[in-house]
């Protein structure tokens, strides 16, 4: 149960944000009245997105991809450009503001809910 858990904490972190903080991308088209309706475009999107693996807490690998991000509702950072470079940074063995930036790779939808937040 607990993997299900984190399975699902980004989607619940989503949809909180959709309903408590007006949270919406442009270009999941023109934003429907209904919270409902906003909710089920969303999922849509999200259905298609890599799936994120749990690594530990709040931080995931997104399938297809070595990078590790910390995501707490459509709060996303990158927080490694690899395994390693995140355990280096978690602890304390790298700065975060060491990571390799330079290496950072477009992650689809999860990327643009970093950029809108921005």
């Amino acid at each position: 149960m607990r993997i299900k858990k984190r399975l699902d904490w980004p989607w619940e972190g989503i949809v909180f944000d959709i309903e408590e903080n007006d949270f919406w991308l442009q270009s999941w088209g023109v934003k429907p009245d209904l919270v409902t309706e906003r909710i089920r475009v969303a999922k849509e999107k999200y259905d298609v997105a890599p799936k994120l693996v749990p690594v530990y807490s709040h931080r995931y690998m997104p399938e297809g991809s070595e990078q590790v991000l910390s995501v707490y509702q459509t709060d996303i950072i990158f927080h490694g450009t690899t395994l390693l470079e995140y355990f280096q940074i978690e602890l304390d063995w790298k700065p975060y503001e060491r990571m390799d930036f330079e290496n950072i790779k477009v992650i689809p939808f999860w990327t643009e809910i970093m950029d809108a937040n921005n």
